[in-house]
């Protein structure tokens, strides 16, 4: 009888622990499920969360800032110029005019290139400061260029002074320069935007390098 009393109460013992056991694992489980939960909705909000949609309003709203303001390429008039002269055998230094139309042209290339990739790289904050500063050689080689044709406008303009002939060249000279001009802005200003955006969009580092050269751009202007 004993032995009996005995048995029913370690299988007694045994059952309790077994309903525990299932219990605590049972809760161990829901457990994980909510917090494997959690952290899908946390990934699936980084893929496509707030900055994502920010950059994008951002980057539309500074293609369409830069897209007010059209590229004039020029760069085939220089070309005709060039010719124009040769023609005439007019004694002066026309080598400006001789890279001046593919010169141009990677000017326009650079300023439309600014305006599409602002969109399809908005989120590549290297490729962006890249694509700046890629710019900026572009803008200093436009400034070298609307100086080699300032030259060439004035010596054309002291030639016209004893060959009239020489008048309607010097006008289509000065509407070449103009034109270059208005380029080397547009560039100047959509790489403006373009560093803007970065600045505003990424991280420190980005507001930072923006704000440094900001600073740096506002000493030259008040010199």
């Amino acid at each position: 009888m004993i032995v009996f009393v005995a048995l029913i109460f370690i299988v007694g013992i045994a059952v309790l622990y077994m309903a525990g056991k299932e219990n605590q694992n049972d809760h161990k489980h829901k457990s994980q499920y909510h917090t494997s939960g959690r952290s899908s909705q946390y990934a699936g909000g980084q893929r496509s969360g707030g900055s994502d949609w920010k950059r994008r309003d951002a980057a539309r709203n500074a293609s369409q800032r830069m897209n007010t303001r059209r590229m004039q390429d020029v760069g085939g008039e220089a070309s005709r110029i060039r010719q124009q002269l040769q023609l005439q055998r007019v004694n002066i230094d026309t080598r400006a005019l001789s890279s001046a139309e593919e010169k141009i042209r990677s000017i326009c290339r650079h300023a439309d290139r600014i305006a599409q990739d602002i969109n399809s790289h908005r989120n590549d904050s290297n490729y962006l400061i890249l694509l700046y500063r890629e710019g900026v050689k572009v803008s200093d080689d436009a400034h070298k260029l609307r100086c080699d044709l300032k030259e060439l406008r004035d010596k054309l303009y002291k030639k016209g002074t004893s060959d009239r002939s020489l008048h309607p060249l010097h006008k289509r000279v000065c509407a070449l320069y103009n034109g270059v001009f208005e380029d080397e802005n547009t560039l100047n200003e959509r790489n403006r935007i373009l560093r803007t955006y970065i600045g505003a969009n990424f991280g420190r580092y980005e507001a930072n390098w923006n704000a440094n050269i900001e600073r740096r751009a506002q000493q030259r202007r008040a010199r």
